[in-house]
C-alpha cells in the first residue's frame, strides 16, 4: 500500500494538533503555584511525599485539598501523647504510674475519627500491650537528662524553611545528645536509621 498526503495536509494536521485542549487535570498540573501556598515550608515527611508522588503533594501542599488522616495515624498521635504525658512527669521527678499512662492514651484516642469497631478495638488493644511492654523495659529510662520532650523546629536548608517535631533529646554527655522518635509500626533496623531522611534532618535541629 502507497500513501499519498494532498497538498496542504501537512499544514492542516499541525494545525489541528495546536488548537486539541490538554485535559483539565493536566492543565491544573502546569499551573505554577499559588503564592499563598506553603511551598517555601518544608518537613521530612513532606519531602518523602513529594519524592513518592509529586502529583500527590501538589494536591495536598499547593490546592490545599483536604483529607482525612488515616487510622494509623491517628492512632500514633494517641501513643505519642501518652509518651509526652510520661516523659514530662519523669523529667519533672513525678513519673504517672502505667495505669496513668495507658488511661492517657485511651483517652485521647477515644478522640479519634475511627468508625471501623473491630479496627478501634485492635488498636486500643495494641496500644495497652505497646506501652504496657515499653514501661517495663530499660528504654523507660532516659539515657540521661531530658532536654526537649516533643519539641518544634524550624531550621533555614537551601532558601526553604525546614520544619518538624522532635519526640525526645536526651543530654548523655557534655555536649553529645540522644535523637528518639517513637514508631508504633514494625521495628526499625541501625541500618533503617543510618539512612532516614527524617533522623538526618532531626540531627540538623538538634545542632
Amino acid at each position: 500500500l502507497e500513501w499519498q498526503l494532498l497538498p496542504g495536509t501537512i499544514r492542516q494536521i499541525d494545525a489541528g494538533a495546536e488548537t486539541i485542549a490538554l485535559p483539565r487535570v493536566l492543565q491544573w498540573v502546569q499551573l505554577e503555584p499559588r503564592q499563598n501556598g506553603r511551598m517555601d515550608q518544608l518537613s521530612a515527611s513532606a519531602i518523602d511525599g513529594y519524592h513518592r508522588c509529586p502529583l500527590a503533594f501538589k494536591l495536598k501542599r499547593d490546592w490545599m485539598i483536604p483529607e482525612v488522616a488515616h487510622a494509623s495515624m491517628q492512632y500514633g498521635q494517641a501513643m505519642h501523647l501518652a509518651l509526652k504525658a510520661y516523659f514530662d512527669g519523669v523529667r519533672a521527678g513525678r513519673p504517672p504510674s502505667e495505669t496513668e499512662v495507658v488511661a492517657c492514651f485511651l483517652d485521647e484516642f477515644a478522640k479519634t475519627s475511627i468508625a471501623e469497631t473491630e479496627q478501634r478495638q485492635r488498636y486500643e488493644q495494641d496500644g495497652r500491650d505497646q506501652l504496657t511492654n515499653f514501661l517495663r523495659s530499660p528504654s523507660s529510662e532516659p539515657a540521661g537528662e531530658i532536654r526537649e520532650n516533643e519539641s518544634n523546629f524550624n531550621i533555614p536548608i537551601g532558601g526553604m524553611t525546614v520544619k518538624g517535631r522532635i519526640d525526645r533529646i536526651d543530654c548523655i554527655a557534655g555536649s553529645q545528645v540522644r535523637i528518639f522518635d517513637y514508631k508504633t509500626g514494625r521495628a526499625k533496623s541501625q541500618d533503617d536509621a543510618d539512612k532516614s531522611l527524617q533522623l538526618s534532618i532531626y540531627a540538623l535541629a538538634a545542632r
